[in-house]
């Protein structure tokens, strides 16, 4: 177990975070947050990375990136797609705040994430719905850390 926790902190260390510039002619985007509070739905992470993202469209995408707990109501990935992600993190964290933002090509989906003072290895997730009308345009993640 030391060394999961170990190769994880190694991996943290190497990360690359991409600049994302926010866009002048930028306009916010309406979303719909989806609860992945354990009750709902929960997204599935893989061990051996930090973090990932995903676009999910179809009904079977979901199904590989979610497990769905008791008798939720389904997704409507007809009329809306879902961005979602997770970071792992070497303290405890949570997700402070996300937003969208959409140029006539490019679509944005900012996270911010607040570390908070604790020394557990932490999985922040985050997931939202998107209007399908958004869905042709090239789709950047912004995830930043805010100590």
């Amino acid at each position: 177990m030391k060394a999961f926790y170990l190769l994880v902190l190694l991996s943290l260390a190497g990360c690359e975070q991409k600049e994302i510039v926010a866009q002048d002619n930028a306009e916010k985007i309406e979303f719909k947050t989806l609860s992945l509070d354990n009750t709902s739905y929960r997204l599935k992470s893989n061990p051996d990375k930090t973090s990932e993202t995903f676009i999910i469209k179809t009904p079977e995408e979901f199904g590989k990136h979610f497990e769905q707990y008791g008798t939720t109501s389904s997704i409507d990935l007809d009329n809306y797609f879902v961005l979602a992600g997770y970071t792992v993190i070497s303290s405890c964290a949570k997700l402070r705040d996300q937003h969208l933002e959409a140029t006539e090509k490019k679509l944005i989906y900012h996270v911010n994430i607040e570390r908070l003072a604790c020394s557990i290895i932490d999985t922040v997730t985050y997931a939202v719905l998107i209007p399908n009308a958004q869905s042709g345009k090239l789709i950047d993640f912004d995830v930043k850390m805010a100590n």
